[in-house]
């Protein structure tokens, strides 16, 4: 499952599915949206209080990582 990195209802995705099935979605770089990167694009999930170090970083490197086959 993906969430945008402002998405309110991702601490209860983390709560009642797991931290372990969720990855941020971006379509950046848009033109529109550099106004926004990073503080209201990415800032917005890796300093979302309402989750923890570990889920943020699941989330954020993890779980694409793990999706997409990336590392070792």
């Amino acid at each position: 499952m993906t969430c945008e990195a402002g998405e309110e209802l991702a601490p209860v995705f983390v709560e009642h599915v797991g931290e372990d099935y969720l990855v941020v979605a971006t379509d950046y770089p848009h033109s529109d949206e550099v106004g926004k990167f990073p503080d209201r694009t990415i800032g917005d999930l890796s300093t979302n209080p309402k989750l923890s170090t570990g889920a943020r970083r699941k989330i954020l490197w993890d779980n694409p990582a793990r999706l997409y086959g990336l590392g070792a």
